[in-house]
């Protein structure tokens, strides 16, 4: 049923019918509460609205186009707060210049105002439906002699393997740990350290589209928290079905990345889809036809121009493995990087294609598990997580072989697993000790080695010469990790 227009009020209390008085030929004087009006009664007579009571607005302003404008304005504020559907909002402006003889040109004008003014710049075709005669304009040339200027390297999220405008797939068999390690890849990405010997070129908001099991990712993300001692950093999850299959979908996306940016303080430069399969199937795709792929990947496209990230997507293998992805091989020409993950108890990511990057194995990394605590049952509450230790395919520290360590450097080291065990803590993040790596200070240590017998000497010269004499010869042996006062054990 429709709402009697003069029943809607403004905040400042102001109905349409008060503020269109009488004013000669158009029977109605344009002021600023009939605008106001106008705009509050559209979500709740809209057709009512754009067919009578927009035209007569319009036609009462002395400047029936920039009267055009401002509603387009404040009608795309309402697509902004999750009150009015997109399309349904370009159609009322363009049927509002129709109406009120305006002409497509002042319509497009106006939407292209309205989603700069509201909504972050896209390329849905949506908006140019209603303008089937728009002059084309071209597209944005990067012209050959002006190549020198630009940067190669500012656009890197993790050095060789992540950068914005470019995709990544990460696959592996079921179990395969492949959304675990981007969990930590978003750690990473999020806190400016470096993931495994992956280089961070600067930090960065991550969205994560958890399209399944979300509270897993969820509940790792957590426990990343917990192990490394975050209270905050800029990552969104979300746990919405997308189909990226039309185009349709993405303005909702790019409309998240704004929110996240303005929640976070910074831009978004990695968004990860987990997994693909559902990002095709939400569409009533098939991940086997090279059709529905490939859709889905010009949506993915549409994301990274209208936003300037890396989108990672999270597939799974066929039943043989060594065969790559399941379903389609159009995933491969679509990626920039693909990286398989195989292994049992050591996996190792393996780059099976890359376009500006060697192939061959990238790191290897182990799991752990991480305790929340117990239950009502007194049973512990746990996740399994990606480690952040170091190690090389075949399980052992990537550090390469040990020395023997012997006298003082050997009681040294015991103490200090010891300080580590008994008092050890997960620094802030920083690109000179390794993620997920508990530390103490050299303070602590002295104190523990001095408690200790690192010295056949009771003389506290005796004994700072022998810690000393310990911290470069294990240093030296690649053993332990030392920056400013923190120490760890490799």
């Amino acid at each position: 049923m429709s709402t009697p227009l003069g029943e809607i009020t403004t905040a400042a209390g102001h109905d349409v019918e008060s503020s269109a008085t009488d004013d000669g030929h158009y029977g109605y004087r344009f002021d600023d509460n009939m605008m106001a009006a106008a705009v509050a009664a559209l979500p709740h007579d809209a057709q009512y609205a754009i067919t009578t009571h927009w035209p007569r607005v319009l036609r009462a302003s002395p400047n029936k186009t920039r009267s055009l404008n401002d509603a387009a304005v404040e009608i795309f504020r309402f697509v902004q707060r999750g009150e009015l559907d997109h399309a349904v909002a370009v159609d009322h402006v363009a049927l509002m210049a129709q109406n009120s003889s305006l002409g497509e040109s002042a319509a497009r004008e106006a939407i292209s105002l309205a989603r700069r003014g509201a909504l972050p710049a896209e390329l849905d075709p949506i908006a140019n439906r209603h303008m089937p005669n728009q002059a084309a304009s071209g597209f944005p040339l990067t012209y050959f002699d002006s190549l020198s200027n630009e940067s190669v390297d500012n656009r890197l999220l993790l050095k060789g393997i992540m950068a914005r405008g470019e995709t990544s797939a990460w696959i592996a068999p079921p179990g395969g740990l492949k959304s675990a390690l981007m969990a930590q890849a978003s750690i990473c990405v999020a806190s400016g350290v470096y993931w495994h010997e992956q280089k961070n070129k600067g930090a960065a908001g991550v969205v994560y589209f958890a399209l399944e099991r979300a509270d897993l990712v969820k509940r790792r993300l957590r426990a990343h928290r917990e192990r490394l001692g975050f209270e905050r950093l800029p990552i969104a999850v979300v746990q919405t079905t997308v189909n990226l299959m039309t185009p349709a979908a993405v303005p909702e996306v790019l409309a998240t990345l704004r929110k996240a940016e303005q929640h976070f303080g910074c831009s978004v430069g990695l968004v990860i889809f987990d997994t693909f399969a559902k990002l095709i199937a939400a569409g009533g795709g098939d991940e086997d036809k090279a059709r529905d792929q490939g859709a889905t990947f010009a949506n993915i496209q549409r994301v990274k121009d209208g936003a300037d990230v890396h989108v990672a997507i999270v597939g799974h293998t066929g039943k043989d493995a060594s065969r790559g992805a399941r379903g389609s091989n159009a995933i491969l020409g679509d990626a920039d990087v693909m990286v398989s993950i195989t292994g049992d108890m050591v996996r190792t990511a393996n780059v099976t294609k890359a376009n500006d990057g060697p192939e061959g194995p990238l790191f290897s990394f182990k799991s752990v598990v991480h305790e929340f605590g117990f239950d009502e049952d007194n049973e512990p509450i746990t996740v399994n997580i990606v480690s952040g230790e170091a190690v090389a395919s075949d399980g052992s520290s990537a550090t390469g072989k040990r020395r023997i360590v012997m006298g003082a450097n050997k009681v040294a080291l015991d103490l200090l697993r010891k300080a580590v065990t008994e008092a050890g803590e997960t620094p802030p993040a920083s690109n000179h000790i390794p993620p997920f790596t508990r530390t103490i200070s050299t303070e602590t240590w002295r104190r523990y080695a001095y408690s200790g017998t690192i010295s056949e000497s009771d003389k506290p010269d005796s004994k700072s010469r022998a810690f000393r004499r310990a911290i470069n010869g294990l240093q030296t042996a690649g053993l332990i990790g030392v920056w400013n006062d923190s120490v760890w054990i490799v």
